[in-house]
């Protein structure tokens, strides 16, 4: 089968999915795979990534007004030269319906949980704005796929919901293959240190809800004075204020190489993630597959990805994340327990090499299904 596989993710972890998707591609030898990629995905591509049967190639520049009734002639084109059977968008919107069959990825967790404290945050001015985006995302997805397929069962069950009577699967998200792979990842020293070292990989984004962080350190130094602890965060320092006092238990990597991140694991005591809203985040995988203790949010979503395997805070609440993360670092037996909890846990999810195989069988499956419903008429 020929497939086209739409990876136009510009940041974040939609570039990491890509890209382990497109490194996995070589295993279906009997397939030939045009890839439309972004900058950010290719920039993550080396030379090494190369297959006989994967083509990369840009995402076809098209003038904006075409999304408005689904046109794309650059991609269109691509699928008549290559006789493209089937499209894999990677995470959508597309805002291109193929005249072939189509899965989608989809990934938008404010869609599904309306209702979140970080929705509530949001200016009306925001909520008007996503509203608008929301209802054109929203048909984009509709119009222009024969099925969805996202990284968490909880989300699949809302979308069913959004979109009765579309195909919706559930393909688990997982952690990035460097971290099966010594070989290729490398070091990323921090400085030495006797106290408690909590970790989170991220780029910044207003829904990670970073600033707690600040208020959890403020009462820790404040009414646990004798506690030693630090945040490493991958961002830059520049990404919210951290007061002059507290900036000794703050250290700002800037953006990592994913071949440094088992690295910052390794030297972590915890991976904490305050996030307000996700469908999936890799950082709690990695966390499981590196054995490091989970802290993070007290929110559906969270519960259903990490279950037993995590220690839960009140997102909102600085005085709480800063209570668990001092109760668990003064417990060496709960953290031992929930480190165990995460590898079986992790069991649960697809490997980079379950999940690329479960895309690539869903979408022939797709295929398989429109074809048969036209045959039938």
């Amino acid at each position: 089968m020929n497939i086209l596989v739409l990876a136009s993710s510009p940041r974040g972890g939609g570039v990491q999915v890509a890209v382990s998707v497109i490194r996995n591609l070589r295993r279906f030898s009997n397939d030939f795979f045009l890839v439309c990629a972004s900058d950010a995905v290719r920039g993550e591509l080396a030379a090494t990534d190369a297959a006989s049967n994967v083509k990369i190639c840009d995402i076809p520049k098209t003038p904006g007004f075409f999304r408005l009734f689904s046109r794309n002639p650059g991609l269109d084109d691509l699928v008549r030269e290559y006789r493209i059977d089937a499209v894999f968008t990677v995470f959508g919107p597309s805002y291109w319906r193929p005249k072939v069959p189509h899965l989608c990825g989809f990934a938008i967790a404010h869609y599904v949980y309306p209702d979140s404290a970080f929705s509530r945050r949001r200016s009306f001015k925001e909520r008007v704005c996503i509203g608008l985006k929301k209802i054109v995302q929203l048909h984009s997805f509709r119009r222009d796929t024969d099925a969805l397929v996202v990284e968490n069962p909880d989300v699949t069950e809302r979308l069913r919901k959004i979109f009765p009577g579309k195909p919706v699967e559930t393909v688990w998200n997982c952690y990035n293959q460097v971290f099966d792979h010594p070989e290729t990842q490398k070091e990323h020293p921090l400085p030495k240190f006797r106290g408690t070292t909590l970790l989170t990989v991220s780029a910044f984004y207003p829904h990670k809800n970073f600033p707690v962080l600040v208020g959890a350190a403020e009462y820790l130094a404040t009414h646990h004075p004798d506690s030693d602890f630090r945040f490493v965060l991958t961002l830059t320092p520049d990404a919210f204020p951290v007061p002059e006092k507290l900036k000794r238990h703050f250290i700002f990597t800037g953006k990592v190489k994913i071949e440094e991140c088992p690295s910052l694991y390794r030297q972590a005591d915890l991976m904490i993630l305050p996030t307000l809203l996700e469908c999936f985040s890799a950082s709690w995988a990695e966390a499981m597959k590196t054995g490091v203790p989970i802290l993070t949010s007290d929110l559906p979503f969270a519960r259903g990805i990490c279950g037993g395997a995590a220690v839960y805070f009140d997102p909102l609440s600085p005085e709480d994340v800063a209570g668990k993360i001092f109760d668990l670092s003064g417990d060496p037996a709960r953290r031992a327990v929930l480190a165990e909890r995460g590898k079986e846990r992790l069991r649960l999810f697809d490997t980079p090499e379950t999940r690329t195989e479960k895309y690539i069988a869903l979408v022939k499956s797709i295929a398989e299904s429109v074809r048969a419903k036209k045959a039938t008429g």
